[in-house]
Order: C-alpha cells, then sequence, then structure tokens
C-alpha cells in the first residue's frame, strides 16, 4: 500500500500541544492549520457473492487494479489503482461492472482534533464526579476484558497503562507463528495496522490520552483513575505519528476487535461526512459487522472551529453511540459537533490525563469525551453481563442527564451521562452513599 494516500482538498487539522507549563483555566483556543493534500490512490471494493477468493481478485486484477489484501469479515478488498488513474475514477468504473456490489475510494480518517488549553496542574478530575462514578464505583468496578482503543497506539510503559494492557492468551509471543489462527503473528498486546506488526506503541500522544480516561491504572496510590478499574485496554494503532490514518486500518482494527474479545470499541476519530473520498458503504459494514458479534462502538462526533458542524463517521451512523462534549459546569461545548445523529455528550473540556513517557496533560475535545462513555458501557457489562449492545446504548442514553433544552437536542443528545442513574436502573431499590465533595464540582445529586 502506498503512504500518501490522503485527501484531494485542503482540510482543517486541530493544532496539537502538550500543556507543559501552568497558564490561568479557560475555554482553550483551536489552532488550525492548511493542508492541501493529494487524492488517495487506493480504494475498498466488495465482490458480489458468490465468487471465491481467487475468483474476485483475478477479476479484480482483470480490471487493472493490483490487490493488497482482503478485509475480513466485512468482505472489502483494499487494492491499488491503476498508474495513471485515481481511486475515484477507478472506483466509478467498477462501481459499473455486475461483479461489483460497491467500490469507494479509500480516504483519510483523522483523531477528532483536540484544542489544549497549555495547562499542566495537578491532577483534579472533576469529570469523573461529574457523571457520578463514585456512587457507581459502589457497584461496579469493571472487569477484566478489555475495552478497544483504535487510535494512535498505546504507551505501554506509561506507569498508569503498564498494567491494563490486555493480553491475548491464546498467542505465544516471539515465535513467529500465528498460534491462534487469527491472521496476526505474535499479536500479544493487539496490533500495529499502520506499521503491519504487533506493536502498537503510542508515537504520538492521543491514544494514551484516551486510554488513560477509559482505564487507566486505578486505586494504586499514583497518577490517575480511570472510569472502568478493572477493564483491560486493547491497543489497535489505526492511525500514524501524525495523529492521521486511513480507513481501511480503521476498518481493520474494528474487526479485530470484535473478534478477539472487545465488546466495546472506543474511537476517538472520524472522517467528515462531505469528504468525496469517504468509503460509506465500507464503514456501514464494518460497523453491521460489529454489531452482528454485539459488540457496541462508542464514537466522538467531532469537533470544529466553525459551528455548526455535522456529526463525523462512524458516529453518523445509527448503530454507533455519538458523543458529543460538555464544559465542567455542564454546559454543551461550543467547538463540539452537533446534528441528528448525537446520542449523548461527557466532558470533554479541560480532561486531565496519561500521555506518553509517564506524563500527565490536559487535553480538550470530543475525543477526550468518548472513553467517557466507553468506560461507562464497560462497567454496564460488567454488572450485568446479559444485557445486548442495543441494552447498554438504551441505558445510557434513557439516564443521561437532560442539561440543555428539554428531551432531545442536536448539541447534547440525550444529554449528559449519567453513570450513578445508570447503575442504579439496573438496581431498581433506592441506596443512600456519601458522595466526597470537592471545590471543582458538587458532583450530580
Amino acid at each position: 500500500m502506498t503512504r500518501n494516500q490522503t485527501l484531494s482538498r485542503t482540510v482543517l487539522i486541530v493544532g496539537l500541544l502538550i500543556a507543559l507549563t501552568a497558564a490561568p483555566r479557560g475555554i482553550p483556543a483551536l489552532r488550525a492549520e492548511s493542508r492541501t493534500l493529494s487524492e488517495p490512490m487506493t480504494l475498498l471494493v466488495r465482490m458480489r457473492e458468490g465468487l471465491s477468493d481467487e475468483e474476485a481478485r483475478g477479476r479484480l486484477e482483470a480490471r487493472g487494479v493490483h490487490v493488497d489484501r482482503r478485509i475480513p469479515g466485512i468482505d472489502a478488498w483494499v487494492v491499488e489503482a491503476p498508474q495513471g488513474s485515481s481511486a475515484r475514477s477507478t472506483s466509478a468504473a467498477l462501481a459499473r461492472d455486475p461483479d461489483v456490489t460497491w467500490a469507494e475510494p479509500n480516504g483519510r480518517v483523522y483523531a477528532v482534533g483536540v484544542a489544549p488549553n497549555d495547562t499542566f496542574y495537578e491532577a483534579q478530575q472533576w469529570n469523573l464526579r461529574r457523571i457520578g462514578l463514585p456512587e457507581a464505583w459502589m457497584f461496579t468496578t469493571g472487569d477484566p476484558r478489555p475495552v478497544a482503543v483504535i487510535d494512535t497506539g498505546v504507551d505501554f510503559l506509561h506507569p498508569d497503562l503498564t498494567a491494563k494492557i490486555w493480553m491475548n492468551g491464546d498467542e505465544i509471543v516471539g515465535n513467529g507463528i500465528d498460534d491462534d489462527r487469527n491472521g496476526y503473528v505474535d499479536d500479544l498486546h493487539g496490533w500495529d495496522f499502520v506499521n503491519t506488526d504487533a506493536e502498537p506503541q503510542d508515537d504520538h500522544w492521543h491514544g494514551t490520552h484516551v486510554a488513560g480516561i477509559a482505564a487507566a491504572h486505578t486505586d494504586n496510590a499514583t497518577g490517575i483513575a480511570g472510569v472502568s478499574w478493572q477493564s483491560t485496554i486493547m491497543p489497535l494503532k489505526a492511525l500514524d505519528e501524525t495523529g492521521e490514518g486511513s480507513w481501511d486500518h480503521v476498518l481493520e482494527a474494528v474487526v479485530y476487535a470484535a473478534d478477539n474479545g472487545a465488546r466495546v470499541l472506543n474511537l476517538s476519530l472520524g472522517g467528515s461526512p462531505d469528504d468525496p473520498d469517504l468509503p460509506a458503504e465500507a464503514i456501514k459494514a464494518a460497523v453491521s459487522y460489529v454489531r452482528s458479534r454485539d459488540c457496541l462502538i462508542v464514537a466522538a462526533v467531532g469537533n470544529s472551529e466553525h459551528q455548526p458542524a455535522p456529526v463525523l463517521y462512524p458516529a453518523a451512523l445509527l448503530d454507533v453511540l455519538a458523543v458529543a462534549a460538555t464544559t465542567e459546569d455542564d454546559t454543551p461545548w461550543w467547538y463540539s459537533n452537533r446534528g441528528p445523529a448525537v446520542d449523548v455528550s461527557a466532558p470533554g473540556v479541560s480532561i486531565f490525563s496519561t500521555t506518553p513517557n509517564a506524563r500527565y496533560a490536559e487535553m480538550s475535545g470530543t475525543s477526550m469525551a468518548t472513553p467517557h462513555v466507553s468506560g461507562l458501557a464497560a462497567l454496564l457489562w460488567a454488572f450485568q453481563p446479559s444485557l445486548t449492545a442495543d441494552e447498554v446504548m438504551h441505558i445510557i442514553t434513557s439516564t443521561a442527564r437532560d442539561i440543555d433544552p428539554v428531551g432531545w437536542d442536536e448539541r447534547t443528545g440525550w444529554g449528559r451521562v449519567d453513570a450513578s442513574a445508570a447503575i442504579r436502573s439496573l438496581r431498581p431499590y433506592r441506596v443512600y452513599l456519601p458522595v466526597q465533595r470537592s471545590h471543582s464540582s458538587s458532583g450530580p445529586q
């Protein structure tokens, strides 16, 4: 696969900066730079049913495309356009072929941009108190099943994460053999789909920050607390060192997660529905595959300096739990994208979490809001394993605290998630619990 698969339009990339010095708190500013990018040269193709892999490969190659590989589970082929042809023109030509169900350019996907506020200070996790976790933790702190973090990778050596990395018990590391026959050799701790190896280390920072929010090592007298204390983290690297990637890597990671034991898939990333290279059918196929395994995708709606902006894919899809961001005082974050696809919201501004090299920092964005909801989904499944993905999604949306207009709205969905109410909905009797108060947040009552 070529490394220069990029979009043929100018896109807005949110500036990234880790807060290293103390500064006054406040709503973070967005920094953006414009990039003119070239059109992708690969595409995603599904052939008609009834063709064997050999027949499908042969018919694709007969049409002048180079076949790279097939993504299992969603039956999509990753192919390169002929030299001198674009992915768009090739996909249009293939789409007219009776042997082809659909053909789409393999566009780019981005980590949902964050807006750092340049503040680094002692961890004050107002966000966990705000969504009622102290009360919810009285009933469950999760279980060891993994939350898949499909992102830029995770820093395995971070002291708040190293004990939480998922281990594939069916794989013998270092023997060069695919022991569990899942198609990935030596994948003891997940997979790096960007570099095609078994070391999904974070060479950016985004994935490490997201992982800490969802499931940092908790109650260990150091660092921060995660939403789901007991959950392991399945690191699946689908974005590169710049926080960007291509959809085929994301879709492969989604299939891997569903096939290898993760019921909750966190996607703090997305692509614009207005992108002409968005492979919408392939994304829908991946979401359908995940739901057929009774797993849940939790995805960020996206951020933009210019609002209103539409919800990104895959969050825009019906079977994905789409998460917007709120502030410390329960108001909608202005930069959070909006629209009819928004399901719920969660704290996403000035969220303190892990960053590479044993560090911590505050970050803001719907990327930070999303793992709060992924962690909550893991808590619900730990508390009642018989729940279906639809039931988990319904509990989270129906128990969310309405914070904007009455009822559903396009900025916060059904409201800001409430872990205490979600868990209590499964335990109907009344329980009185002491709540530790802090000057930074009184927490839900």
